[in-house]
């Protein structure tokens, strides 16, 4: 039997960490994003072709979180991932995810 280090498989280095939050209980809080990451939805018969995981730090506990949020989608990713981290307020305005 061959042992694992014989497979030449290339773990992933970067892992999001930390107990999952749910959005509406981060709301109106400062966080501090670490990371995201953009990846196809779970659910894409809704019309929810990507959804939206954000690696964030809230107070000193680190949590993951997630969205379907188009308007956050599209903002996050006109930063530059070495702009990161950065500290925002999420809100929700009209019916919207926005960061502040």
């Amino acid at each position: 039997m061959k042992k694992f280090d014989e497979l030449n498989v290339q773990q992933s280095e970067h892992k999001f960490c930390g107990d999952k939050i749910a959005m509406k209980k981060l709301l109106r809080k400062k966080v501090i994003i670490e990371d995201y990451r953009i990846v196809p939805s779970k659910f894409p018969e809704k019309g929810n072709e990507h959804r939206l995981d954000l690696q964030i730090l809230l107070g000193e506990e680190q949590h993951i979180t997630w969205t379907i949020s188009k308007g956050l989608q599209e903002t996050i990713q006109k930063i530059d991932k070495k702009d990161l981290p950065f500290e925002t307020v999420i809100v929700s305005k009209n019916d919207r995810y926005i960061f502040t």
